[in-house]
């Protein structure tokens, strides 16, 4: 008999919980092989990247529901019966690990594996950092892990530190751009007293010309910078942009456009292409997040 587990595709707590326990499975005799599916359009969110967030902040918080994802890839490796993954849709972070362990991979066209744990400020790991480098060699895993980030607005670098924090781990490195040379500088001390300006590239320039000229690729971008030029960064940066890549920006919310119009008219453009996947986080000042599915088709 093949056992047929079905993952949500959300996780409510840190971790997604196992449906069946593995060490059932590896004891009963009438199951022969697993195949591990999505509940829904997803094959797994993965574990709650916001909780993880706030567990950054704030210390006191218990680390302990962090081991379930340990215990988890662990359960994977000890059973000795085949585990096919059935990838119906988005396998994301710890989602894409648990993919990736199995013995087996059937994915459907709708398919897509991605890590984004760099892009919210955090390591790479629940196996992550195990499972891509050996199935994909080293480099390509530390690209597609993130390798290249893209900051429009540095303003003093405070969110660039986390970034580029992130990217330390990964081999990576932080492009970051501000015009002031006031805010500028201070961003530039903030980085050295973070012990992150190798993995910086801070540029003192006008975003509106610079970006014009970058190469890219990039897989992350963060845009922080004046509202109403929006559309255009990102009309400069999206032929630069890799598949599986995302693009944020901040103050975008519906709630009374608080970025003024040019940030309602950006949220119009970006939702008009169906190669990107676009959501808005309504908490605090809004933040929009858009996924690169697939290319541009001219």
């Amino acid at each position: 008999m093949i056992k047929n587990i079905q993952e949500s595709a959300m996780a409510t707590q840190l971790y997604p919980k196992e449906t069946v326990s593995f060490k059932e499975l590896a004891r009963d005799n009438e199951v022969n092989a697993i195949v591990l599916t999505g509940a829904g359009k997803a094959f797994s969110a993965g574990g709650n990247l916001k909780m993880m967030q706030e567990m950054l902040k704030d210390k006191s918080l218990p680390r302990i529901p962090m081991n379930r994802a340990y215990r988890l890839v662990n359960n994977i490796l000890a059973l000795e019966k085949p585990i096919i993954a059935a990838v119906n849709g988005h396998a994301l972070g710890l989602g894409a690990t648990i993919a990736l362990f199995c013995d087996v991979i059937f994915a459907s066209e709708n398919a897509r594996f991605s890590d984004p744990h760099v892009s919210v400020g955090l390591v790479a790991g629940d196996g992550g950092c195990v499972i891509w480098p050996l199935l994909i060699g080293v480099a390509r895993a530390k690209q597609y892990l993130m390798t290249k980030a893209l900051d429009i607005g540095t303003s003093t670098g405070l969110s660039a530190i986390y970034m580029a924090w992130a990217l330390s781990k990964t081999g990576g490195k932080l492009f970051t751009i501000e015009i002031d040379k006031g805010r500028y500088q201070e961003a530039l001390a903030n980085f050295k007293e973070a012990g992150l300006t190798d993995y910086i590239d801070a540029r003192l320039a006008d975003a509106h010309d610079l970006v014009k000229t970058l190469k890219g690729p990039f897989d992350f971008v963060f845009c922080d910078a004046d509202k109403d030029w929006y559309t255009n960064y990102f009309i400069d940066i999206n032929p630069k942009l890799e598949e599986g890549g995302c693009y944020t920006a901040h103050n975008v919310s519906s709630r009374g456009w608080r970025g003024g119009e040019g940030t309602e008219k950006f949220y119009t453009f970006i939702k008009t292409l169906p190669y990107m996947e676009t959501t808005v986080d309504e908490s605090g000042s809004g933040i929009l997040i858009s996924y690169k599915k697939i290319s541009k088709r001219k």
